[in-house]
């Protein structure tokens, strides 16, 4: 036991860390929106893979720098079909007025139901950073990194992601966007985004 807390120290040093320095930036109108909700379809390919289905994904602005997020994906292929989804905080500060810095932390749990098989249940949890860049007033450019511990089989994955936002008015818009995992390949998504809070949807 002293040796896992020994261990886990730096990392709960650095997370402490950057939560506070998060928290003390200032804030700012015209930041990126950390209040929406989103859905759309992604596509998952890999070596010899390629499953496809609806995602969602809910953010709830919890104050000017801390969010509740929650995702879920329905992935099918023929070899079956597989469930994703995450839940957790997201703490967020504006390094410049129309740019943010994000600590994302996740749950993430899945459930795998293989054609003619026994369903596997597995979780773990994600860390990672993302930055969000409000380009102008129709474009937000999004990039970032994630690490992933599947606590079930004890496997780790890393993912880069990038997305963009179009947005058509202030409140709708549309969302693409690609993760691309080291273990589980990439990960395609385009759908339709509503953000809370802005002036069309107050």
């Amino acid at each position: 036991m002293l040796k896992i807390t020994r261990a886990l120290t730096p990392t709960l040093s650095l997370i402490f860390g950057l939560i506070c320095f998060l928290v003390s930036l200032p804030s700012h109108a015209d930041a990126p929106n950390w209040d929406y909700l989103e859905g759309g379809y992604a596509h998952q390919t890999d070596t010899g893979f390629s499953a496809h289905g609806p995602s969602a994904t809910f953010a709830w602005a919890l104050g000017d720098n801390f969010s509740f997020l929650a995702d879920y994906t329905h992935l099918l292929a023929s070899t079956g079909n597989q469930d994703q989804y995450d839940a957790g905080v997201v703490v967020h500060g504006q390094v410049q007025p129309d740019q943010d810095l994000a600590l994302v932390l996740l749950w993430r749990g899945q459930e795998l139901n293989p054609i003619g098989g026994e369903r596997v249940k597995q979780n773990g949890y994600a860390g990672g950073l993302v930055y969000k860049v409000q380009a102008n007033n129709w474009l937000q450019v999004q990039t970032g990194f994630l690490h992933d511990k599947n606590q079930s089989n004890q496997s780790n994955d890393n993912r880069i992601l990038i997305g963009l936002l179009f947005s058509v008015t202030d409140s709708l818009g549309f969302s693409v966007s690609l993760q691309h995992l080291n273990v589980g390949g990439n990960q395609w998504f385009g759908g339709i985004r509503y953000s809370f809070g802005t002036d069309d949807s107050q």
